[in-house]
C-alpha cells in the first residue's frame, strides 16, 4: 500500500480536524501543514498519492495551497475542503468542482480520486462585518459552530475509504 500525503491549510483549526482524523485512521498517511510543505515542496515528490485540504472560499485557493501547485504532477489527488455555509448549494459545489480541476491542472498527469465538502465552524470575525451581522448572518454563524462534527468527519472517512 501506498503512503498518502495529506496537506492542510487551516486557520480556525476545522480543516486540520478533518485531516488529523483521516491521518489517524490510516497510519501510513503522513500529514502536513501546508505552509511546511511550502517550505520543503520536495518532500510532495516523495509521494504519488496526496490528498489537499483548505478552508473553502468560493473565489479562491487559500495562498498557501495555491503555492503548491506547480508541485502537484504525476499525482492521484484527492480534495476536502470546510466552508461556514451551506456545502450542498449549488454555488458551493460549482466553486469546489472549479478548485478541484485547477488543482488537477491540464497537462499535468494527475488524476482526481476523491473529494469531499462539508461545514466548518465559522470565525467570531465573521460577525464582526457589517454583511454578516444581520438575522441571516447570525443563524449561519450559530448552525456552523458544531461543525465539523462526528458525522462530518466519519463522511470524511467514507469518502477517501478507496483511496488508502
Amino acid at each position: 500500500m501506498a503512503q498518502t500525503l495529506i496537506i492542510v491549510s487551516s486557520i480556525t483549526g476545522n480543516t486540520w480536524n478533518v485531516g488529523r482524523h483521516l491521518a489517524a485512521a490510516h497510519p501510513e498517511a503522513v500529514l502536513l501543514r501546508a505552509e511546511e510543505a511550502g517550505k520543503n515542496p520536495a518532500v510532495i515528490d516523495r509521494f504519488s498519492n496526496v490528498i489537499l485540504g483548505f478552508w473553502f472560499d468560493h473565489k479562491s485557493l487559500p495562498p498557501d495551497i495555491e503555492a503548491l501547485k506547480p508541485f502537484l504532477h504525476d499525482k492521484t489527488l484527492g480534495v476536502f475542503a470546510t466552508m461556514g455555509g451551506d456545502p450542498g448549494s449549488e454555488k458551493a459545489l460549482a466553486a469546489f468542482a472549479s478548485h478541484c480541476n485547477g488543482l488537477v491542472g491540464e497537462n499535468k498527469n494527475n488524476h482526481l480520486r476523491a473529494t469531499y465538502l462539508c461545514r466548518g465552524r465559522l470565525s467570531p470575525m465573521y460577525l464582526k462585518h457589517p454583511a454578516h451581522n444581520t438575522p441571516e448572518g447570525i443563524a449561519k454563524y450559530e448552525s456552523s459552530q458544531s461543525h465539523p462534527d462526528a458525522e462530518d468527519l466519519q463522511k470524511a472517512l467514507e469518502a477517501f475509504k478507496d483511496y488508502f
